[in-house]
């Protein structure tokens, strides 16, 4: 979907929310490994599209964060692709 949304027409910025790190978490069933392998798998296969990385290690400080990127998109200008201009 990501390949399908760069486009001129769409102009997406796109934020990845990475899994946290593990260390200091309890992880019994092992949901929080398998998440780690699968952000590592999407961070692989799409990190070229992706134009900001937030490390969700703490929900406050990745939705500050994720405002902070935000706020600078509405104040500052952008790089776009000259193909999505012409």
């Amino acid at each position: 979907a990501l390949k399908v949304l760069r486009t001129a027409e769409y102009a997406p910025f796109v934020v990845f929310i990475a899994a946290p790190n593990l260390q200091g978490l309890q992880d019994p069933d092992g949901s929080l490994k398998r998440l780690l392998r699968e952000s590592e798998i999407l961070r692989q296969a799409f990190g070229h599209l992706f134009d900001y990385v937030i490390l969700n290690n703490d929900i406050d400080e990745t939705i500050h964060q994720l405002e902070l990127v935000v706020e600078k998109l509405n104040a500052c200008p952008q790089w776009v692709p000259v193909s999505w201009v012409y």
